[in-house]
């Protein structure tokens, strides 16, 4: 008689032996240095026209806790991590917080199937998406937030530009990064 067919085992991010909270922290702590050495060194490429783009390799690590982890773990490793960076930097900003738990938690809508390892290319397709849509959405609180526009008569241009350097800058490193990140850090859990 043939053996029946195990399910494939759901994708981690970590062997299950660690506590889900030791993961979680680490994650945050891991975001908060990221953030905290490029607000330190900003490394920015002024692409014309008023639109720069800053070098933010740190926005992959919301972006896999809420993929892997869940839109909750997502939302708060950005938060918590984008607060413990800007409080070491200067201050926290509502704009950030929001940025970094956008970034974590609309990742973490994205789904998983149990089969997916992230090895695929419809998965980083997929995946590729969402990375987009989560930082389209996650550029909206710093672009409506900073200083007013010198300009009053044309308030959309400045906003325009400021939501298009947030958007490129998140998506343009996270989308680098993202293939190489998935395959080394998501795995299939082995069965037991």
């Amino acid at each position: 008689m043939p053996r029946p067919r195990r399910a494939p085992a759901r994708p981690t991010l970590a062997p299950l032996s660690v506590p889900a909270f030791v993961r979680l922290a680490a994650l945050v702590l891991l975001y908060a240095a990221l953030h905290l050495a490029l607000s330190l060194l900003p490394l920015s490429l002024p692409l014309g026209g008023g639109v720069e783009l800053d070098v933010r390799p740190g926005v992959l690590v919301p972006l896999l806790a809420g993929l892997v982890l869940g839109p909750g773990a997502g939302l708060g490793v950005g938060a918590l991590g984008r607060l413990l960076g800007d409080a070491l930097t200067g201050g926290p900003t509502l704009a950030g917080l929001l940025y970094g738990g956008l970034l974590g938690g609309l990742m973490g809508l994205a789904g998983r199937r149990p089969d997916d390892d992230g090895r695929t290319v419809r998965t980083l397709g997929r995946v590729a998406l969402w990375v987009l849509l989560a930082c389209a959405a996650a550029g909206l609180p710093p672009a409506l937030w900073p200083a007013p526009p010198a300009d009053p008569t044309t308030p959309l241009a400045p906003f325009g530009l400021r939501l298009l350097s947030e958007f490129l800058s998140g998506a343009i490193s996270a989308l680098l990064l993202l293939p190489a990140a998935l395959m080394l850090f998501v795995r299939r859990a082995r069965p037991r």
